[in-house]
């Protein structure tokens, strides 16, 4: 089983550095249906797969559904090129699906293929179509220009910090943004650059408007729920985190 988790991880690195050939194929809203085959058993599993959120990295966030084992599943993962990776990682329905089953998948064209493994039980094959990319289930007004929302920012290597973000402008075409986050113990105020979808909303920090202790390169991916804006946000390499704001 350790040699069979290994291929599948090397088989990652492999697709990766294959992908750096290709387009990249995926994007918020993508969605791919097909099936799940265990290796082990031979049962398949018909499974739809949609990524909800993507920040500028490549990295993303998706929901799994499994329809025959009365399952959704979050997945959280990365896109590069043409190779995506990812795993389960919570329920968003409980059901007979299994978390931390990891995968490496290429797209061909408008096919997913590759690898899945659940350590220490059960692996298999994946071969997805792509279906086109649904549309926004909530109006982009739900952010609007001047829009503020205030909270913290959690930080793997330090102390929590109050962070407020304002949307100054909105294409209503594409959805794309900018605004500013303030750092108000950190004396600073960076320019965001991002996108809205529904309720999902990812950005990056951008520029220095006022420098100060924050940097810049920061990636958000945030979810509107009622009148919190709450989500993981990453500076690679470096530090992660979750942000929980409130709208004002």
């Amino acid at each position: 089983m350790k040699t069979l988790l290994m291929s599948v991880r090397w088989m990652a690195v492999g697709l990766l550095l294959c992908s750096l050939q290709g387009a990249p194929g995926f994007r918020t809203g993508a969605v791919f249906q097909g099936q799940a085959r265990s290796e082990k058993s031979g049962r398949t599993w018909d499974l739809t797969l949609t990524i909800t959120a993507m920040a500028p990295s490549g990295v993303l966030r998706g929901e799994a559904a499994w329809p025959s084992l009365g399952s959704v599943n979050e997945i959280r993962g990365m896109s590069a090129g043409r190779t995506l990776t990812f795993e389960e990682t919570g329920y968003i329905k409980q059901g007979g699906a299994h978390l931390q089953v990891e995968y490496a998948l290429i797209q061909d064209g408008d096919t997913l293929k590759g690898r899945w493994i659940e350590p220490g039980s059960d692996w298999g094959t994946l071969e997805l179509t792509a279906r086109g990319q649904v549309r926004p289930t909530e109006p982009l007004a739900l952010f609007v220009v001047k829009m503020k929302f205030t909270g913290k920012v959690t930080s793997a290597r330090s102390a929590d910090f109050p962070a407020t973000i304002e949307i100054v402008e909105i294409d209503t075409a594409t959805g794309n943004f900018n605004g500013t986050i303030t750092w108000p113990t950190l004396n600073s105020v960076n320019r965001i650059d991002g996108k809205i979808d529904g309720r999902n909303i990812t950005f990056k920090e951008t520029q220095y408007i006022q420098r100060g202790g924050a940097h810049l390169n920061c990636e958000y991916q945030l979810v509107l729920q009622g009148t919190s804006l709450t989500g993981p946000w990453q500076e690679p390499g470096y530090d992660q985190g979750q942000t929980i704001l409130t709208r004002e």
